[in-house]
C-alpha cells in the first residue's frame, strides 16, 4: 500500500471516529505527529516566556530560579499525561471544552469552554504585545520605544497572523515545524555564546539564593519558601498551554496517538531546551546590586544578551527570539480560533451560526477574523501586560483543574470506561490526582499579592458570564445535556450488545 493510500485510509478512519461524536469532518486534516507536537512546543516558546519572565524569578530567588523550572516541568508532566489520556478518548477540536462536555455535562462544558477561551484570548494578545515591545525596543528601522509604536506593531502582527491562518492549516503547520528548529538552534546558540563570552559564575551558581534584596537562606528557613513558592510562577507562566495539541485534534492524522504524545514530548523538549536558556543566563548574571537599576530600563535577559554578545551578535540573537515569538503568537491564534469554532459549532457563543463557518480551505475564517478583532480591542489595555498574562495563566490552570476532576469522577462513577489507545492504565487515577493538586496550587498562587488584581478581574468576568448563563444559556444547555445523555445511553447499549455477542 502506498503512503498516500495509507494517509487516505487514516483520514477515513479519523473522520468515522469523529462522526461517533456527532460531528462531520470540516477542518482540513493535514497535520502529522511532528506538526502536532510543534504547535504546543511553539506556544510554550521558551524563547518567549523565559526571556520575558527571567528577571521576576531572579529577583525573588537569585540563581536558584533554575530549580523552579525543574519543579514546574516535573508536575506539568503529570498534567500532560493526565490530559493526554483524555485526549486519546476524545480527539475533538476545542480540547478541554469538549472533554468537560462529554465526561461531565453540557453546563460544565460551557463554563470550562469559556474559561479556556478567555485564557487563549488573553495569552495571544500578551504574546503579540511582547513581540511588539521587543521590536519597538530593538531600534530596528528607526523604531522608537513608546506606547503608540508598540500598539501599532502589535496590531500589524495580529493582522499578519490572521492572514496566515485564513490561508489554512498547512501554512500554519509549516511555520510551526520551522519554529521548532528556530527554538532549538536559538537555545543552543544562546547557551554557547553566553558560556564563551559571558560566563561570570561557576555552575554551582544555580544553587545560589542571593537576591537583589539579600540572601533568602536555605530550605530549612521559612524565608526561602516565602520567596521560592511565588517564584515558581516564572516557570509556570511559561511551561503551559501544551493542550494546544488537543485543540487541533480534528486537523491531526491519528489524533488518538499523536495528540497525547504531542503534549508529553512538548513538555519534555521544552524542559531540556529551557534548561539551556536558564543556565546560560544565570551563569552570565551581573552582580545582584546592579539588577534593580537594569530592570528599571529593560528586561534582565535582554540586557544580558545585548551586554554579553555586543551589537552584532546581540541583534542576531534578538532576531531569533523575535522569530520564535512570531511563531508562538501564530500558533496561539490558531488554537484560539479553534476554541471559538468548537464552542460555536455547538451553539454556545453569540452569533454561533456565523462563527462556525468553515472555508473551502478547511479554515474557520469567520472565527479567525472576529477573534482577531476581539484581540485588537484587548490590545488597548495591553499596557497592563502582567495582569493579562496572569489572567491567561489562571484560565489555563483553573480549566485543567476542573476538567481533570471531571475525568476522575467519570472514571470512578463508571461513566468513562472506554479509554483510548493511549492510556495510563491502573496509574491513571493517582497521576490525575497529582495533576489536580498542582493545578489548584498554581490557580491560587497566581492570584495572591501582588497579583490580587487578577482575582478581581477574573471574578468580574465570571460574574458577567454567570448573568449571561442564567439569562440566555441555562435552558439551552439543558436541552444539549438531554441529547448528550441520550447519546451516551445509546453508546452504552451498543457496548452491552457487543459484550453479549462476545460472550456467546
Amino acid at each position: 500500500m502506498s503512503k498516500e493510500m495509507e494517509k487516505q485510509k487514516q483520514r477515513e478512519k479519523d473522520a468515522a471516529n469523529l462522526e461517533k461524536f456527532g460531528y462531520k469532518q470540516e477542518l482540513l486534516r493535514e497535520m502529522g505527529g511532528f506538526s502536532n507536537f510543534a504547535i504546543s512546543f511553539s506556544i510554550i516558546s521558551i524563547l518567549t516566556g523565559l526571556i520575558s519572565m527571567f528577571g521576576y524569578g531572579v529577583s525573588l530567588v537569585g540563581g536558584f530560579a533554575y530549580w523552579t523550572w525543574v519543579v514546574v516541568a516535573f508536575f506539568q508532566l503529570f498534567n500532560s499525561m493526565s490530559m493526554g489520556e483524555i485526549a486519546s478518548s476524545y480527539p475533538l477540536a476545542g480540547g478541554i471544552y469538549q472533554w468537560a462536555r462529554h465526561l461531565g455535562n453540557a453546563h460544565l462544558g460551557w463554563w470550562v469552554g469559556w474559561i479556556n477561551l478567555i485564557a487563549w484570548w488573553a495569552v495571544t494578545v500578551a504574546i503579540d504585545f511582547s513581540l511588539g515591545t521587543l521590536l519597538a525596543g530593538s531600534g530596528w528601522f528607526g523604531l522608537q520605544m513608546n506606547t503608540q509604536t508598540i500598539v501599532t506593531l502589535t496590531l500589524a502582527i495580529m493582522a499578519i497572523h490572521m492572514i496566515i491562518n485564513i490561508f489554512g492549516i498547512k501554512l500554519v503547520a509549516w511555520f510551526n515545524d520551522f519554529s521548532v528548529w528556530v527554538h532549538m538552534f536559538g537555545t543552543v546558540m544562546l547557551l554557547t555564546l553566553l558560556l564563551l563570552w559571558g560566563k561570570a559564575h561557576p555552575i554551582s551558581y544555580i544553587f545560589s539564593t542571593a537576591t537583589p534584596t539579600g540572601d533568602i537562606g536555605t530550605m530549612a528557613q521559612p524565608g526561602f519558601w516565602v520567596a521560592f513558592l511565588p517564584a515558581i510562577l516564572m516557570s509556570a507562566w511559561t511551561l503551559t498551554a501544551f493542550d494546544a495539541s488537543a485543540d487541533v485534534s480534528e486537523e491531526t492524522a491519528d489524533p488518538q496517538h499523536h495528540v497525547p504524545w504531542g503534549m508529553v514530548i512538548a513538555v519534555v523538549a521544552s524542559f531540556v531546551f529551557g534548561s539551556f536558556v536558564l543556565i546560560g543566563l544565570i551563569l552570565a548574571l551581573p552582580s545582584m546590586d546592579q539588577i534593580p537599576a537594569i530592570m528599571e530600563k529593560t528586561g534582565l535577559a535582554t540586557y544580558i544578551i545585548q551586554n554579553v554578545m555586543g551589537s552584532t551578535w546581540g541583534l542576531v540573537m534578538l532576531a531569533i527570539i523575535a522569530l520564535a515569538q512570531f511563531a508562538c503568537g501564530l500558533s496561539s491564534m490558531t488554537v484560539y480560533q479553534r476554541v471559538i469554532f468548537s464552542l460555536a459549532r455547538d451553539g454556545n457563543l453569540p452569533f454561533s451560526n456565523q462563527l462556525k463557518k468553515v472555508s473551502r480551505a478547511g479554515t474557520p475564517y469567520v472565527a479567525t477574523v472576529v477573534g482577531t478583532l476581539l484581540m485588537a480591542v484587548l490590545t488597548i489595555w495591553a499596557s497592563v501586560l502582567a495582569t493579562i498574562t496572569s489572567i491567561a495563566t489562571l484560565g489555563f490552570y483553573f480549566g485543567y483543574f476542573i476538567v481533570i476532576i471531571i475525568a476522575v469522577r467519570a472514571k470512578l462513577s463508571g461513566k468513562w470506561t472506554e479509554l483510548g489507545p493511549w492510556n495510563l492504565g491502573k496509574h491513571g487515577i493517582w497521576i490525575s490526582i497529582v495533576a489536580i493538586i498542582w493545578n489548584l496550587y498554581i490557580s491560587i498562587a497566581v492570584i495572591l499579592p501582588p497579583n490580587f488584581v487578577t482575582f478581581k478581574v477574573f471574578g468580574g468576568i465570571m460574574a458577567v458570564l454567570a448573568v449571561y448563563y442564567f439569562a440566555f444559556m441555562r435552558k439551552k444547555l439543558q436541552e444539549q445535556n438531554d441529547r448528550l445523555s441520550t447519546d451516551e445511553l445509546e453508546k452504552l447499549e451498543r457496548a452491552a450488545k457487543l459484550a453479549a455477542q462476545a460472550d456467546k
